[in-house]
């Protein structure tokens, strides 16, 4: 029956032609949030080949009743009940880029999308580490932790951030059954040693800062909640990433339960205590407190002396763990990106923390060569990862990325196009405006005003107005 529903609201007596025109109607309204003016020809066509693909995810689980109110049919219970669910969406994947993407482009559905994983949340008990459609355990951490703690810092409404904010909470401080799809890995080292233990878990480092930054995200959740005691205590253990940062190497390393270095240490090897990368892919897992981070290093002269040094040194890679060549390291040693692999998803922040570091020409000169050189209607970097690849390529052609998704920023990079028009909610337009697209900007302004940091807010940016880049 409700499959009848479905097609008689779906086709119903519609011609093919009629079918085609309204899909096309449909797609048109969303490229129109985003108009790109400018340009080449591939450009434009690779931005909205981007813009297609990022919002082909998470695919929609719900259907309507007589009354156009959601159910679906819950894979977290096994039940048919109300309200609406989405599938096939990896936080690892997406919290990066496509989470702050639709945070900015298309809030409303957003916020129910979230709503989704709440439900998930009540439906199942646990929230969900990778949504496929039901509890699947893939990758590693609690990435969900991000896209709540990043709503909240947003103050994004519309779904019920009180019950999101028990689950998250539940995962950070009891453990669940990683091999199931829910709870942190490695959980029991990290309250007891303030990190995850090589001894334990062989992806112990991903692990490790992939919690530190989780905590940082709940710490957002509790605030927006009021929920004082629990923020200050979360906060204080988003610094755990601190118990792997090796002052000799200038790296995060494996660490035993002993608090013994894991040896030997080989900065290209791939896999354990990483995941899907090595030491200098995942040296910079701090989005949360990249300050921090840099300082450790010995500053920002260190800093920007690392990061050259990724992108200069041959792309070259040691199997490890994975005993063979997999993908992700073929797709690393077949550009001229060095150490960088943007294939994927560890590294989209790292060029932006050249800005911090108060190089912002390489992070405009970087930024640029991946946009041009990995990006096209006939290539991509890697796998697009439900979204995500197309998301990182999206912000980045706005002009600003979001180096810290929990946090309500972003930091200013330069925009592709010279005019992009955003319509954003209550009918507010941003403009920006770049006056020399083939040229590093030697400076912004936003509503005429200079911009002195490297830093735009996202209630500057969700208030309208007008980004510019100066030649």
């Amino acid at each position: 029956y409700q499959a009848e529903r479905n097609l008689d609201r779906e086709l119903g007596t519609k011609s093919l032609e009629q079918v085609r025109t309204e899909a096309k109607t449909r797609w048109s309204e969303y490229f129109d949030r985003l108009r790109v003016e400018g340009g080449t020809e591939q450009q434009q066509q690779t931005f909205y080949s981007c813009l297609y693909r990022a919002l082909l995810f998470p695919r929609i689980w719900h259907e309507p009743d007589n009354e156009g109110n959601p159910h679906h049919f819950s894979p977290y219970s096994g039940k048919v009940v109300s309200g609406v669910m989405y599938a096939d969406h990896g936080y690892w994947d997406v919290y990066r880029a496509w989470y702050p993407m639709m945070s900015i482009v298309f809030p409303e559905r957003l916020a129910e999308i979230l709503q989704a994983w709440v439900n998930a949340y009540t439906e199942g008990g646990w929230l969900p580490q990778f949504p496929a459609p039901g509890y699947r355990a893939c990758m590693t951490g609690s990435l969900i932790d991000s896209i709540f703690g990043d709503a909240a810092a947003k103050g994004l409404r519309g779904f019920d951030l009180a019950t999101a904010y028990a689950g998250l909470k539940k995962h950070a401080t009891r453990p669940g059954d990683p091999d199931r799809g829910y709870g942190r890995r490695g959980i029991e080292d990290y309250l007891r040693l303030g990190y995850v233990s090589s001894d334990h878990v062989s992806q112990s480092v991903a692990e490790t800062v992939d919690a530190a930054y989780g905590d940082f995200c709940i710490a957002q959740v509790a605030k927006a909640l009021g929920h004082h005691d629990d923020a200050a205590m979360f906060l204080k253990r988003s610094h755990n990433w601190r118990n792997l940062f090796d002052p000799v190497t200038g790296f995060l390393r494996g660490k035993q339960a002993n608090g013994a270095w894991l040896q030997p240490f080989d900065e290209l090897e791939w896999g354990s205590p990483y995941v899907e990368g090595s030491a200098w892919q995942h040296r910079w897992d701090v989005q949360h407190d990249i300050p921090g981070l840099i300082g450790a290093m010995g500053g920002n002269a260190t800093a920007v002396a690392a990061l050259d040094k990724m992108l200069a040194l041959a792309p070259a890679f040691h199997v490890g763990a994975y005993g063979q060549e997999i993908h992700e390291m073929s797709e690393m040693a077949a550009v001229d990106f060095g150490q960088y692999a943007q294939s994927n998803q560890p590294v989209h922040h790292l060029l932006y923390i050249y800005a911090l570091a108060g190089r912002p020409d390489r992070t405009q000169y970087w930024v640029r060569r991946v946009m041009e050189n990995l990006y096209s209607p006939q290539a991509f970097p890697g796998d697009e990862d439900t979204g995500s690849m197309a998301a990182c390529y999206l912000l980045s052609a706005l002009g600003f990325y979001p180096l810290c998704p929990g946090k309500a920023e972003y930091v200013v990079g330069k925009s592709l196009f010279p005019a992009i028009t955003i319509k954003l909610p209550q009918n507010k337009i941003l403009r920006i405006q770049n006056d020399a697209p083939n040229k590093s900007s030697q400076s912004a302004s936003f509503d005429g005003r200079p911009l002195t940091s490297s830093i735009l807010t996202h209630s500057t940016l969700m208030g309208g107005g007008h980004l510019r880049f100066h030649s």
